[in-house]
């Protein structure tokens, strides 16, 4: 029976680690994701061809063949860019039903059909990821209780398992960045097969005019943020382990 409680805590104790792993980079995520500020500054920067965001978007103008579209494109500005993107962001968390916006109770058909569905994918992987931390933070839930009652069981047994358990976690992103890094193209094509089951690759539109430029600014903050939070958290962990130590050493 020993034996059975050891494995089970160990197990649970990864699954803790892992757990606030993925809460912490959600965390991460929706941070920057639904702030305005971040989106106003995107949308403020030029391109390598003088462009913003805003100009490319209304560019698009051209290809539309609804009136009330062009209307809404042609009317469009810095602020109104912020809130289609808010609004677009609304709906990958499952907030607004239809991707494309209203506008004085008259619903735009701003988004092309390729691009409502490529937004559908990507709203099932927000899905998946609130379902993830919701699961997660039930591990959490059960697991700080008892790693509290249970102290010198933790201590005892458990208390390398959040170490291992980190440098692990370390190690698969160190190899998946280096892989990014040096064959993006290739890693790029994987995620989207993997992840997306309609069109993902658009040379123009209103959607890849607002997000296009986006990303390349808005990973560094998610992954900076996701350290930090999760540094916190383990620098957290070291103290914990020093109070037990004086506890039960």
């Amino acid at each position: 029976m020993g034996r059975v409680f050891k494995i089970s805590s160990k197990v649970l104790t990864v699954l803790f680690t892992i757990s606030v792993f993925f809460i912490t980079g959600f965390i991460a995520i929706m941070i920057p994701s639904n702030s305005k500020a971040f989106y106003r500054w995107q949308f403020q920067k030029e391109d390598d061809y003088g462009y913003t965001a805003l100009e490319y978007v209304k560019l698009e103008r051209a290809y539309a063949t609804d009136l009330s579209t062009i209307e809404y494109l042609s009317e469009l500005d810095q602020d109104g860019l912020v809130e289609l993107m808010m609004h677009t962001m609304r709906y990958c968390l499952f907030l607004e039903d239809d991707l494309n916006p209203e506008v004085n109770g008259e619903k735009i058909n701003l988004f092309r059909q390729d691009e409502i569905s490529h937004m559908k994918d990507v709203k099932g992987i927000f899905g998946g990821g609130v379902v993830l931390v919701v699961l997660s933070l039930i591990v959490v839930a059960v697991s700080i209780p008892l790693g509290l009652v249970k102290k010198r069981g933790y201590y005892e047994n458990c208390r390398k398992v959040p170490l291992y358990t980190i440098i692990g976690i370390g190690c698969f992103f160190v190899i998946v960045g280096l892989f990014a890094i040096f064959a993006f193209d290739f890693a790029f094509e994987i995620f989207h097969r993997i992840f997306f089951s309609g069109n993902y690759a658009f040379e123009n539109g209103v959607m890849i005019g607002m997000i296009g430029g986006i990303f390349y600014d808005l990973a560094p903050i998610i992954i900076g943020l996701w350290l930090v939070l999760f540094g916190g958290f383990s620098v957290g962990l070291y103290y914990y382990h020093k109070w037990l130590k004086k506890i039960f050493e």
